[in-house]
């Protein structure tokens, strides 16, 4: 195992001696979110023990004479809001996002405590290694940079939440490690 290097408090790098390395990126926290969130979560919990209650005993709390099916339907989507939140709040402050050189493939994982979901890319088939700078609020839009590459008929994002420097500098970690494309055809 190389040496760790860091640009930041939010990105380190360890190089390996068989040619990968593994870039680790912290979760920026979330400042108002920490503030508001559990205290949300909170009143989350004391209400799900009171649907939880009031599911075994089949009467609500105030509400004698209320429909099974309205008050399970209301009890699920209030279990799964406070789950999502939840997670949210966890990713918030333990997430972390891992971009790995493994052999012939670029790996790259959310995860929280070792846990979490990734996608594996072939590196012969990552083209155009960019830095995709931010675009503003709302759908489909970014607030901070992140790497962009182009990869089996689409856009792939990488590195979100990184500053310009932050991901200019995994773009050449990464190139580093990219067969160069074929020369055209004469």
């Amino acid at each position: 195992m190389g040496h760790p290097k860091s640009l930041s408090s939010r990105v380190s790098v360890i190089d390996d001696e068989v040619g990968g390395f593994r870039v680790t990126i912290a979760r920026p926290p979330l400042r108002l979110g920490l503030v508001w969130l559990p205290i949300w979560l909170v009143f989350w919990g004391i209400f799900e023990v009171q649907g939880i209650r009031a599911m075994i005993t089949g009467v609500p709390p105030g509400k004698e004479g209320t429909s099974g099916i309205g008050q399970a339907l209301f009890f699920a989507v209030w279990t799964m809001g406070g789950l999502g939140f939840g997670s949210f709040f966890v990713w918030s402050l333990f997430g972390r996002e891992v971009l790995a050189i493994e052999g012939t493939s670029l790996v790259h994982r959310y995860e929280v405590g070792g846990l979490g979901r990734g996608r594996r890319f072939d590196l012969a088939e990552v083209r155009n290694l960019r830095y995709d700078p931010p675009s503003g609020w709302g759908r489909g839009l970014h607030q901070q940079g992140r790497v962009a590459f182009d990869h089996d008929r689409g856009t792939r994002y990488l590195g979100e939440m990184l500053e310009e420097a932050e991901c200019l500098f995994v773009i050449d970690l990464l190139n580093g490690h990219l067969k160069p494309p074929p020369p055209p055809p004469t």
